[in-house]
């Protein structure tokens, strides 16, 4: 099982929590490519989606008992085993303990967030929305199409996250002979000519600027 997991997603195996089982048992869920269509149908697949339950003024969620029960009990050994063995959601387990609420409250948030991340989300899917979640690190997944239908501001703020999360990694940005004579080419424009450019938050700015007249 181990070894047909490494060679079709050795990566599962990186994540604190994940063994051959667990990681086989997220791979036979997906059985096969168009079942599932976004991160929320995953989540919903899994059962560990909150079904909203609200009446009148009260606002509140109650737990899906729906979806792969295989599924969700894997997700529920991942986040008992990071609790045990991973420093950020120790702190995070700290932190809404004193909220108030409840482990297994916060077990059931913890198995919402661990069917969020990256590696759990089909290679095919376009990782392209970084977003910051109690100083876990997650990756919303959206399709290239769908970022064409967004409203021009928030395709600013699209292509802003997606540099900052590139400028976070530079030691993974692959620099191939024609990026290395590309730069080095606009580099020399640059120099003959400063004035010609200006750097990213000043265009941001006349951007945004346009947008509000």
């Amino acid at each position: 099982m181990a070894e047909l997991v490494r060679s079709w997603r050795p990566d599962l195996l990186d994540l604190v929590g994940v063994g051959p089982m667990i990681a086989a048992t997220t791979l036979v869920a997906w059985s096969h490519p168009g079942r599932i269509r976004s991160e929320s149908a995953f989540a919903m697949l899994s059962g560990v989606a909150p079904i909203p339950a609200s009446s009148g003024l009260t606002t509140r969620h109650r737990l899906n008992r729906r979806g792969d029960r295989h599924l969700n009990s894997a997700f529920h050994i991942v986040s008992i085993q990071r609790q045990r063995h991973d420093a950020r959601t120790q702190a995070y387990f700290d932190k809404r303990r004193a909220q108030g609420r409840t482990d297994h409250e916060i077990r059931r948030c913890l198995k919402r967030f661990i069917a969020r991340m990256r590696v759990f989300l089909h290679p095919r899917w376009r990782q392209l929305v970084v977003t910051r979640w109690d100083g876990m690190v997650c990756v919303m997944s959206i399709r290239a199409s769908d970022v064409m239908k967004l409203p021009i501001l928030e395709r600013i703020q699209l292509v802003a996250k997606i540099w900052d999360s590139i400028a976070d990694a530079p030691d993974q940005i692959e620099t191939t002979p024609d990026t290395i004579d590309l730069l080095r080419h606009r580099l020399a424009e640059y120099r003959q000519n400063p004035t010609a450019s200006s750097p990213w938050p000043e265009v941001k700015e006349r951007i945004l600027n346009s947008l509000k007249k």
